[in-house]
């Protein structure tokens, strides 16, 4: 059965971050908790910037008010100096009928953490769906690397994904293994058996 999505391949086409713009990020990170924050736009959308949150920590290279079409962001947040709490922090984009909020956890206790969305509830907006979102998670305490990658979702068929099933001319019934003609109502059971003790 074909899969909905192959997210090896998009992974594989996203546009990748140039290497000096992630070293020169790293290079600006001086404190024991950081991160370095990759977007990947892979879509057609300008992502502007609506707004950002620390709850710890701060940013070290601050993020772009946008982001281009097919273009790719690096930013670098840490903790503050002489804190003893890490760097955990957001920032949420907008396009048309879109939201993407990237978060990022390097804590003192812990592992590192990405989310899209808050608590980790994906894209939002009303085109949401049009979308697929992928994060990964770097590890370290010093200059982790968190990407997130924006892609247009892949079309896919039912039809072509159900296809191994035969003919589906029947609609839902045949795909379900139900028999046509009586409805959902008639594939239910119409007794109810009572254990008599």
């Amino acid at each position: 059965m074909a899969s909905f999505i192959d997210v090896a391949t998009l992974v594989a086409q996203s546009v990748q971050a140039a290497v000096p713009a992630i070293q020169a990020v790293a290079s600006l990170l001086t404190s024991d908790r950081s991160v370095i924050i990759e977007v990947d736009n892979n879509t057609d959308l300008t992502l502007v910037k609506e707004t950002d949150h620390h709850e710890s920590g701060g940013f070290a290279v601050l993020p772009k008010l946008a982001i281009p079409p097919r273009s790719v962001e690096v930013f670098g947040s840490q903790s503050l100096g002489g804190s003893f709490a890490g760097t955990v922090g957001s920032v949420t984009y907008k396009a048309d009928g879109l939201e993407f909020l990237v978060g990022w956890n390097n804590a003192r206790f812990g592992g590192n953490k990405t989310n899209i969305g808050p608590d980790n509830s994906g894209l939002g907006g009303a085109n949401a769906n049009r979308f697929l979102a992928i994060h990964q998670t770097g590890v370290g305490n010093q200059q982790a690397h968190m990407r997130f990658m924006l892609f247009v979702h892949p079309s896919y068929s039912l039809k072509d994904t159900f296809n191994d099933r035969g003919d589906l001319s029947q609609g839902i019934f045949k795909v379900l293994g139900m028999r046509p003609g009586n409805g959902i109502r008639g594939q239910l059971p119409n007794t109810t058996a009572i254990d008599a003790t």
